[in-house]
């Protein structure tokens, strides 16, 4: 993901006991993702506040790439 300069983040099932566990060693380990994170996207979470500035600077290369405006 990263060599196309793409974004993972992991998301784990905070109800099951062993899945931070098991999704460290299936996503982080490896690299896979960069980041764990519980499936919280409001505004004062961490999953939401790094899909938000993802979103964003996906945004702001497009907007560089063609010449348009920024945000």
């Amino acid at each position: 993901m990263e060599q196309f300069h793409g974004k993972a983040f992991g998301v784990f099932d905070p109800q099951k006991r062993e899945s931070p566990k098991k999704a460290w060693e299936q996503l982080v380990a490896p690299r896979r993702v960069a980041t764990m994170n519980s499936p919280r996207y409001g505004p004062q979470d961490d999953l939401g506040a790094l899909l938000r500035a993802a979103v964003e600077a996906i945004c702001l290369t497009m907007d560089a790439r063609t010449g348009a405006a920024g945000m």
